[in-house]
């Protein structure tokens, strides 16, 4: 959860719906952390974590732990996907200093491969560097 722009975003896990199907991303939103709105993104990904930055909201995450997903919203309410150019699982993001960083990883391989992307304007990503370590939850800690 984060909070930008007088906005509570939150993200989780894809969930099953009632009939068997596939909801939507789960994206919720409220103005003042007590009454929760949940957003229709109009995507099928697993979110695993938002950030607010440089004027906008950034979630990153997977489908089916197959995709690196990423989406950006400037309002929490409409939100555009980007291209991540990995197809590794996105896990984490932060930003600072003008910087968002993803954490992701390959976890269909053994030893786990993280990988870090970067980008200034949340548009346009660009690979950091390439980690090989014995856990991805090492790299959780750098």
């Amino acid at each position: 959860m984060v909070y930008g722009n007088g906005l509570y975003v939150a993200v989780g896990r894809t969930v099953w719906n009632s009939s068997g199907g596939l909801d939507a991303t789960t994206i919720f939103s409220s103005p003042d952390g007590a009454d929760w709105t949940r957003q229709d993104s109009g995507f099928h990904e697993a979110l695993a974590s938002v950030v607010y930055g440089s004027g906008q909201f950034v979630a990153v995450g997977s489908r089916f732990n197959t995709n690196g997903t990423i989406l950006s919203s400037t309002d929490g309410f409409t939100w555009t996907k980007r291209v991540s150019g990995t197809t590794n699982q996105l896990m984490q993001i932060v930003q600072g200093a003008g910087h968002f960083v993803i954490l992701g990883a390959n976890l269909r391989s053994a030893p786990q491969t993280p990988l870090f992307l970067t980008s200034s304007n949340a548009t346009e990503w660009t690979p950091a560097c390439r980690l090989i370590v014995r856990s991805i939850s090492t790299a959780r800690t750098l």
